[in-house]
């Protein structure tokens, strides 16, 4: 029986161990980070759970209302975000909760329907 060198043992630990981190990284790197969904959760999920988005007297009855009311909750709370993040956290809530019509310029992709991800 031939004796196999140290060498290719060593190569072939590394290979599986390569592989084998390649697996476990492929679902995180699948999902592309939802830059909506972190500002939400980064200022206004300590004040705003998911029953706030599921009440039945909701003021935001279409995505520009859904808009105007992201863009006040800003202001009330300091104006820091830019109208692009204004839009991000709009889509964010929308696709999760409301799943009211978006316009393609802010929405680009089709939006889904109202619990999705």
């Amino acid at each position: 029986m031939p004796r196999i060198p140290p060498s290719a043992v060593c190569a072939a630990a590394l290979i599986a161990q390569l592989l084998l981190a390649a697996a476990h990284a492929a679902p995180a790197l699948a999902q592309a980070p939802d830059p909506g969904r972190a500002l939400y959760e980064t200022r206004c999920v300590a004040c705003h759970d998911r029953s706030v988005h599921r009440r039945e007297s909701r003021s935001a009855t279409d995505f520009a209302a859904l808009r105007a009311e992201v863009a006040r909750w800003n202001t009330n709370a300091g104006g820091e975000w830019r109208a692009e993040e204004i839009d991000q956290v709009t889509h964010y809530l929308n696709r999760r909760y409301y799943g009211h019509p978006c316009p393609p310029e802010v929405c680009p992709i089709a939006p889904r329907a109202a619990g999705g991800r």
